[in-house]
């Protein structure tokens, strides 16, 4: 635990520096505002999936490792194996859950929290409504069991997972030739940059979170020319949303009053 944040800090410092010297998009207003603002979700989010993982993450381990449940502790495998599976078994289920928040009204009404962030950098990766995290870590214990993935195995992909979501959120110049090289294996800033277009048809694509090509093997990965990318939501841009009070009432809205 202790390992994972410092790396966190590690990460999070190169990437604000990146995104300081080297924008992609160099009008971004009110930066430190906007910083401000997501990093009270990370605060508020922070704490509970800290007390969650104490409390049940643990506990939920302990007792599936105790009785040998799940999947992959059904196979003797060597553990460089098994991690390997695990990992890519995780970054599936990732995939399969960030597409289903997208095609279920009910969880899209929390995670449109997310996707209403007008802005794009490093800090929209900590922007999700409280509900939203709460529900994911449910079923996400709920998966581990199921699957057997050991606790160290959970710690080394919950460091390269944010590592990687806070790279692909950020608003570092990366120079497309790059870009396209990596985002063959990896998801890369120019590829989420299309998940976050204002344009729904393109909002409901590249759900991937580490590995790209689980968007190629679904058919749900798009490309364009991200320069003319609009960020956000076609509703809910007014500024009584943008701020804290308004994100957490977000989801509750009836949505026959809003301006569409």
């Amino acid at each position: 635990m202790y390992t994972q944040r410092i790396i966190a800090v590690v990460v999070i410092t190169v990437i604000f520096l990146m995104e300081t010297f080297f924008p992609y998009r160099k009008d971004i207003k009110n930066r430190y505002l906007h910083l401000g603002r997501n990093g009270f979700f990370a605060i508020i989010n922070g704490i509970f999936t800290s007390a969650f993982n104490i409390v049940i993450l643990l506990t939920a381990m302990y007792y599936a490792e105790k009785h040998s449940l799940g999947l992959l502790r059904s196979f003797d495998l060597f553990p460089f194996l098994s991690f390997g599976l695990a990992f890519i078994i995780f970054d599936l289920w990732m995939y399969v859950w960030h597409r289903v928040n997208h095609n279920i009204y009910f969880l899209w009404l929390f995670h449109r929290v997310h996707h209403s962030d007008p802005v794009l950098d490093m800090s929209s990766s900590f922007r999700f409504h409280p509900i939203e995290i709460i529900i994911s870590s449910v079923l996400n214990v709920i998966f581990f069991v199921l699957i057997g993935i050991s606790l160290e195995q959970i710690a080394l992909y919950s460091v390269i997972f944010h590592a990687n979501v806070l790279f692909h959120h950020s608003n570092i110049d990366l120079p497309e030739k790059i870009d396209r090289i990596v985002r063959y294996v990896f998801v890369t800033p120019n590829m989420h940059r299309v998940h976050h277009s204002i344009k729904r048809v393109e909002t409901d694509s590249n759900y991937a979170s580490v590995f790209s090509f689980w968007d190629r093997m679904f058919l749900s990965y798009k490309e364009r020319d991200v320069s003319l990318i609009v960020y956000g939501l076609k509703f809910l841009k007014e500024d009584k949303w943008q701020n804290i009070i308004g994100l957490l009432k977000m989801p509750f809205l009836n949505k026959n009053k809003i301006k569409v």
